[in-house]
């Protein structure tokens, strides 16, 4: 596969609400529990709300916890915050993983692609910088990839 040729972005900011930025640590994670009980029916983890308050904030987050934990629902948790539509680049051990992401997207009428080997092309990074997913995957594994 040939280099993907770089190109000049210019990055459009899709902020979330301005409500979130001017609360509290305790009312932001109150805020998304709620929105969280409200959508999955149930009590979210409070390392998955702690997650998601620090991606509010705009820090650096790296999550590293076992199979079943919950790690999806942080990813769906941030991006429910968003009044306008977004792009969450999700990050996965396996290309599976991300294949599995994308069908349990597919169910619920999100768009989403798991970059791998057959789906990294111009034709594709053209879609996603148009805004065509709202989910990105990519397998840590083809971050060590030479030829694309």
């Amino acid at each position: 596969m040939d280099a993907l040729p770089t190109s000049l972005l210019r990055p459009k900011a899709n902020e979330l609400p301005e409500a979130l930025g001017s609360m509290t640590d305790i009312a932001l994670a109150e805020h998304i529990t709620t929105r969280s009980i409200d959508l999955y029916g149930d009590q979210p983890k409070d390392l998955q709300v702690e997650a998601v308050t620090s991606l509010v904030r705009g820090k650096h987050t790296f999550v590293r916890v076992g199979t079943g934990f919950g790690k999806t629902r942080i990813s769906e948790m941030y991006f429910g915050l968003f009044d306008k539509k977004v792009v969450v680049l999700v990050l996965n051990p396996l290309d599976s993983l991300g294949d599995d992401q994308v069908r349990e997207k597919k169910l619920v009428n999100i768009n989403a692609i798991n970059l791998n080997k057959m789906t990294l092309n111009m034709d594709t990074v053209n879609k996603i910088k148009r805004g065509a997913f709202s989910f990105v995957y990519l397998a840590s594994q083809m971050l060590h990839v030479d030829d694309w």
